[in-house]
């Protein structure tokens, strides 16, 4: 589904009441490569208490994500969200009310909002805060899209419009924010026994969610959504790091494995087991395996334009040399006053558009006649 005003990719996210994300880390970990083709994760009812489990255990096998999370206690409540690195996400505190509620900025072009929220069905008020930050989401001007369980049984929505089972003060003011908000609800099928008390509320941008298998094992199913959204042009990734298997230690590795002691996984149910496995193994690996930085060949504005005229400076230069001048490939000065032109327009266009950019680095000009022709440029490189 693509609207008019957003032309961008959609963004899939997954969202699911888990009922303690604690003891089903190692659900979180099994499922890593499943999950990791989500740009977002978002959980309620994950029962963590502050610090508890610590991020640290959260990211194994989702490393290229970050976390977020509003806890309360180990024994209910709280809500968390895990988020692609490369969606630049931002946590946005001054944008959450009392509620039980993560606000997220999504881009670092046109910025849209995530939130979660859990309404604990003993809690009517929270309802009017649940309202007050569609509010405050809508006066922002920008794309949101609230997921949550947010407990509201006597609502149904099969055909994508509220219908009352019973007119309740709470649903009416949930209804009229939305309808204030000009905002958009769309799952359209139960997702607790009969009841549609997981919810995906939409402004700014198309969104298609379905109810689907969970895959955490809980009493509520999970909602797959897709939420088209322009979020403009990501940042540039200059670095990464990965594991550098070609000086790996892999017999102290084997022998690292052979000396852990595996047997007491059998003490502990199968997700504390599966947590405890991960932990020991990527322990090892880290010991014996060491992470490299990998580093981008060519400068950002090295295209395939300069490519081009800096191999027709090479074949002029050859040519004059010989005394060959009524060539193709014209005079040496032409091809220089080519480059001369070419490459100061992007570098400033470069600059202008990623101002943070740490682009002065040696590693990124490690081509020599990039290097030595970009010196000679002089003010454009200054």
């Amino acid at each position: 589904m693509i609207h008019a005003n957003n032309p961008g990719p959609a963004l899939r996210l997954y969202s699911q009441n888990v009922n303690s994300l604690k003891r089903k880390l190692g659900t979180l970990r099994t499922h890593a490569g499943e999950l990791a083709e989500f740009d977002a994760l978002c959980f309620v009812e994950t029962k963590m208490a502050p610090g508890l489990p610590t991020d640290s255990e959260l990211q194994l096998g989702l490393e290229g994500f970050t976390w977020f999370r509003r806890d309360r206690t180990a024994n209910g409540g709280g809500v968390a969200c895990a988020v692609k690195a490369s969606l630049s996400p931002v946590h946005r505190p001054d944008l959450e009310t009392d509620c039980e509620s993560l606000v997220v900025q999504l881009g670092s072009g046109r910025a849209a909002y995530l939130a979660i929220c859990y309404r604990p069905p003993s809690q009517n008020e929270a309802t009017q805060k649940i309202a007050d930050l569609l509010r405050g989401l809508h006066a922002t001007g920008h794309p949101f899209l609230l997921t949550g369980d947010l407990n509201l049984p006597e609502l149904t929505w099969e055909d994508g419009e509220p219908t009352y089972r019973s007119r309740t003060a709470r649903a009416e003011l949930f209804i009229d924010a939305l309808t204030t908000c000009e905002a958009e609800q769309s799952v359209t099928a139960p997702t607790r026994g009969g009841n549609f008390l997981d919810l995906v509320v939409t402004r700014g941008g198309a969104a298609h969610s379905r109810v689907r298998d969970r895959i955490f094992d809980a009493d509520h199913e999970a909602v797959e959504t897709r939420f088209t959204v322009d979020l403009g042009v990501p940042p540039r990734v200059t670095r990464t790091r990965v594991y550098n298997y070609k000086r790996a230690d892999f017999a102290a590795l084997r022998q690292s494995l052979r000396l852990l002691p595996w047997s007491v996984l059998w003490d502990f149910n199968v997700n504390d087991a599966t947590m405890m496995f991960y932990d020991l193994t990527f322990a090892a690996i880290q010991d014996f395996v060491p992470l490299v930085e990998l580093r981008r060949k060519y400068p950002p504005w090295y295209d395939r334009t300069v490519r081009d005229l800096l191999k027709r400076k090479e074949m002029a230069q050859k040519r004059k040399k010989t005394g060959l001048f009524n060539v193709p490939f014209g005079r040496v000065d032409t091809v220089k006053n080519g480059l001369g032109v070419r490459v100061p327009k992007l570098v400033n266009e470069f600059l202008n558009k990623y101002p943070d950019e740490d682009f002065f680095q040696p590693s990124l000009h490690c081509t020599a006649r990039i290097r030595a022709y970009a010196r000679g440029l002089g003010t454009c490189m200054t």
